[in-house]
């Protein structure tokens, strides 16, 4: 078998490479290899930058079972990963104060991600769930369907 002798590209020590290989093998060892990767991306293009935001990045939103989170990690009320729900941003801001302990936010018309201040309303979390009460419910909606034909518009 042929060999080709030729020098390696960092240290210029003799290389004795296979014909195969004449175009791959270009150090003689891995920290002539390393030396010469030294300072440079493997890959400028897509090298991630300062500054630069991942490509999956939401602007510190995201959703969970329907609800719309908010990043938040110093709030008291954000869970591991420093998300906030919305609603409850949105009731302590409209409310001044921080929703008090053993409280939820409970949506109007069911709607998990509808967090206009009018369709939210805070409540002890042992009410919440008379609150779902499906003749309740139904009341409620008749109201809404009421202040609709009143504007003007057909529900």
């Amino acid at each position: 078998m042929k060999s080709i002798t030729r020098p390696c590209a960092v240290c210029g020590k003799p290389l004795v490479v296979k014909p195969s290989l004449i175009n791959r093998k270009k150090y003689c060892s891995r920290v002539c290899a390393n030396k010469a990767k030294e300072g440079r991306s493997l890959s400028p293009a897509t090298q991630f930058k300062k500054g630069q935001m991942p490509h999956n990045y939401n602007n510190g939103r995201a959703t969970s079972y329907g609800y719309v989170l908010i990043k938040r990690p110093d709030h008291s009320r954000a869970n591991s990963n420093g998300y906030v729900p919305e609603h409850i941003l949105v009731w302590e801001r409209v409310n001044g104060r921080p929703l008090p302990e053993g409280w939820c936010v409970h949506h109007y018309n069911g709607i998990k991600d509808d967090n206009r201040p009018r369709n939210l309303v805070g409540m002890p979390r042992a009410k919440h769930h008379p609150a779902l009460d499906p003749a309740l419910l139904k009341a409620r909606i008749r109201e809404l369907e009421g202040k609709l034909r009143a504007a003007g518009v057909e529900p």
